[in-house]
């Protein structure tokens, strides 16, 4: 089991997760509360987003980063869907993306169905920009920053 620790000093377990759980930027009333939110450092630069255009997270945005991005309900998800009691609580999905192959890919999670374009995706499948990802009653719109036009440089160890 792998621990980390965050900026602000919280531990959790780093082995589902890239952003502190007690960190996570929480919204109210639109309203981002900026003091919650994770430093860039800690997960990296941003690659891609969801946006909700469905459910009741509508209007909401969410980062996704290299790597594994799990997908529920719960305290320890890289993108939260709160009040969507359609959606598992952990790992209903995930968004992988490669920065190797500089490709996305829409993973089922455990438990629930999840769906692109309104068919179930029961094995990893490549994202592309505009993709509709459905699960329970939320619908989330996929917008890509990195790809095959535009990646960061990869970091330099000293």
């Amino acid at each position: 089991m792998t621990f980390k620790r965050c900026l602000q000093g919280h531990i959790y377990k780093s082995t589902h997760s890239n952003i502190c759980p007690y960190c996570r930027p929480v919204m109210y009333s639109g309203t981002n509360l900026a003091a919650n939110t994770p430093a860039q450092e800690e997960f990296g630069p941003v690659c891609g987003w969801l946006v909700c255009i469905e459910g009741p997270r509508q209007g909401e945005s969410f980062e996704l980063h290299n790597g594994k991005n799990f997908i529920g309900r719960g305290k320890d998800m890289d993108i939260r869907l709160i009040g969507d009691n359609g959606v598992a609580n952990c790992n209903h999905a995930a968004i992988a993306y490669d920065d190797q192959k500089r490709q996305f890919t829409l993973i089922p999670g455990g438990s629930g169905i999840v769906y692109l374009h309104g068919s179930a995706v029961l094995t990893p499948t490549p994202l592309k920009d505009m993709g509709i990802i459905k699960l329970g009653r939320t619908m989330l719109l996929f917008r890509p920053l990195c790809g095959k036009n535009f990646a960061w440089a990869p970091e330099i160890e000293d």
